[in-house]
């Protein structure tokens, strides 16, 4: 099946040479209708019942809408068939499809369903599977690269981003939001303000959900830090939204990084570093962060003093005294800072 499916792209490829290629290649499957044959033969499960088949369909699918978008289009009911008799054959094909297919705009359209069917099936699944990635992660993953290009909208008609906020456990919900920082943090180019607007909806969207039900979205607010970090956001937003991301979970991930990024804005923004300095270290349960930040917390704690903010100077000297509590003496001496600036 898998030469089967590469003969065609050879021919493929071979069409696209030709001066007759743009009518030639719409034709699709009746430029080759060997492929058909055999594609047609072994979707039929009372001819071929192999699973491992069926997750060929699914691992080339974005190339079967290559070769023929019509024919596609016309079997993805069959390919990943939606009753419970053949539901190991759908699994097949799309747990394959959805793990090891980037996500293409061109196959969106024609899988929306599919995309639909696998968010209502997240977190109902009870069988323990060995996969080389988690299919709910690369769902999760898949749909916001369509959100973010515009393919998928917030007020979708489906309500198909609703649909996996409310269906998606909290693992998953953590993981996408931790994907789209990484995403950011790893983009060297300018990331165009269009695409900013709309994932800094989303974030605004998911910060709200967790004020309204704090103990079951933390995992998507430490997962801020690496958006934090991204060098992306507007600085006034960024800080902001960090401060809140903190209130609820009181940890990040990626601290170390978070507390050196926040040491860059001490001096513009002394309050709002120092701040959010004091919520990661009462939330450090066993106080094993706090000893890869104290470089970066001497300088956040140092412009908190020195700045003429009191709340900044307030929260900087009180979060000493607490640091003193838990062992950490060393920022004892920028206490000389305050009274000199009080001074």
């Amino acid at each position: 099946m898998h030469a089967a499916i590469q003969y065609a792209l050879w021919i493929y490829r071979h069409l696209e040479k030709l001066p007759d290629s743009k009518e030639r290649l719409v034709r699709g499957f009746d430029e080759m209708p060997e492929v058909r044959e055999v594609l047609d033969e072994h979707l039929d499960t009372s001819k071929d019942p192999s699973l491992a088949i069926r997750a060929v369909y699914g691992q080339w699918l974005p190339w079967l809408v290559l070769l023929d978008p019509v024919w596609t289009k016309e079997h993805v009911a069959n390919i990943f068939p939606g009753t419970e008799p053949e539901r190991s054959y759908r699994d097949a094909a799309w747990e394959t499809y959805i793990i090891f297919c980037a996500p293409y705009d061109n196959v969106f359209e024609i899988m929306g369903d599919q995309y639909a069917s696998a968010v209502d099936r997240l977190g109902k699944t009870k069988e323990k599977k060995t996969w080389v990635a988690d299919p709910g992660e690369r769902l999760a993953e898949h749909l916001m690269f369509f959100y973010w290009r515009g393919k998928l909208a917030i007020d979708d008609p489906r309500r198909l981003l609703n649909r996996f906020w409310s269906q998606a456990p909290e693992s998953i919900r953590g993981h996408v939001l931790g994907f789209i920082g990484r995403k950011f943090e790893s983009t060297k180019e300018t990331i165009p303000a269009e695409i900013l607007r709309r994932l800094q909806f989303l974030w605004e969207q998911r910060l709200s959900a967790a004020k309204e039900k704090p103990n079951s979205h933390k995992q998507e607010m430490t997962a801020f830090g690496w958006w934090f970090i991204s060098g992306k956001f507007e600085d006034s937003w960024i800080m902001a939204q960090l401060v809140e991301a903190l209130k609820i979970s009181g940890k990040m991930e990626i601290s170390e990084s978070v507390v050196e990024k926040l040491a860059s804005f001490a001096q513009p923004m002394p309050y709002e570093t120092v701040k959010c300095l004091e919520l990661l270290v009462r939330g450090d349960r066993n106080g094993w962060d706090i000893d890869m930040w104290r470089g970066h917390a001497r300088i956040i704690l140092a412009s908190a003093l020195q700045s003429s903010n009191k709340e900044a100077s307030k929260t900087g000297e009180n979060l000493i005294h607490y640091l003193g509590s838990l062992g950490y003496l060393e920022f004892r001496d920028l206490l000389k800072i305050g009274d000199t600036s009080i001074r």
